[in-house]
């Protein structure tokens, strides 16, 4: 085995593009965590699943992660043998990371796979000088492959009804979360016509589940707001999604591939030349959050070109590519 990909804790958030990249390339995933070798084998049946133990962990000469090179040292520990090649996969195009440090941890990396040219120059900007590959829309790609397969899967957990996403980012360091402060205007100005599904962040999941229990307590009884409980996939529920509502979550981003409006929950007004999603939406401030959901029906969408955040590139062509980078290493 000369590449694998790796999710060694328990990082969900991950699973949506390791398993699609690992599936376009053929390679293994090696997880280390049951329940996320569960769900690759539930949502990712294309993708070969190594369940390891930790403690057993033996990785080939290439893998490929959404950690950094020094996040997987620091795992593996002093004693670890390995010293392979990384090459490092975004979990997602997003405009965070401002104000932590996660892009100069990309500094040790052999390779970093961007979608495209918005992605280049956020790196450019944080002075990462690294190799490049570009990956274009992958997932997307993936997912119109196996299309039949995920709508299979939304029917049982869904039905066939259509509805309004809304997917808040999580408590980090850059506070842009709007779940624990829109989360009632919301649900209370919801039209018995309309439904709304909420995906919460897999870490506030872990990090606040009594507070997600009081919330989902305030809708017992209503047929029409769903939590997603568990469900990684990302792009079979933005298929169904007539609206989307967010803040600085990537998934904004992917669902520029759809025809539904953009919303953006923000705490103050964002600059669009540093937050880049915001072009394509409309930011809503508090004060304005009860009155969104009534008029979206008659909301016009703004034109979307994107090619300035997914390049152009063919599945055929990203797997010559990464299959060469891999090659050159041997």
């Amino acid at each position: 085995m000369d590449a694998a990909g790796l999710i060694f804790d328990d990082s969900v958030h991950y699973l949506d593009h390791l398993a699609p990249f690992c599936a376009e390339m053929k390679w293994p995933l090696i997880v280390c965590e049951p329940s996320i070798a569960e769900r690759c084998l539930r949502f990712y049946p294309m993708v070969h699943v190594i369940p390891t133990d930790f403690s057993e962990l033996r990785l080939p000469p290439c893998i490929v992660s959404c950690n950094s090179h020094a996040s997987i040292t620091a795992a593996l520990g002093p004693f670890s043998s390995w010293n392979g090649r990384l090459m490092w996969l975004p979990h997602g195009q997003s405009d965070k990371g401002w104000k932590s440090r996660a892009f100069e941890a990309l500094g040790a990396e052999d390779l970093l796979l961007v979608y495209g040219a918005r992605m280049r120059h956020v790196l450019e900007r944080h002075n990462v000088r690294v190799s490049q590959q570009s990956i274009g829309h992958f997932r997307w790609q993936f997912y119109e492959a196996h299309r039949a397969f995920y709508n299979e899967l939304m029917n049982q957990e869904f039905g066939e009804r259509r509805f309004i996403l809304y997917a808040p980012t999580w408590d980090d360091a850059e506070q842009a979360c709007s779940f624990w402060h829109a989360y009632e205007p919301l649900i209370n100005s919801l039209d018995s016509s309309q439904h709304l599904v909420i995906k919460v962040h897999p870490n506030t999941q872990q990090r606040f589940p009594a507070q997600l229990e009081r919330a989902k307590g305030k809708i017992e009884g209503r047929s029409n707001v769903t939590f997603v409980e568990d469900f990684p996939p990302i792009y079979p529920i933005l298929d169904r999604t007539d609206a989307y509502i967010g803040d600085t979550s990537s998934i904004g981003y992917d669902y520029l591939r759809f025809d539904g409006p953009l919303f953006f929950l923000t705490h103050e007004p964002m600059d669009p030349l540093r937050h880049h999603l915001m072009q394509w939406g409309e930011q809503i401030g508090r004060d304005e959050i009860a009155t969104l959901l009534p008029r979206i029906a008659n909301y016009d969408v703004k034109p979307r070109i994107t090619s300035s955040v997914f390049d152009e590139i063919s599945p055929e062509e990203r797997v010559r590519s990464i299959q060469k980078w891999v090659a050159s290493w041997k």
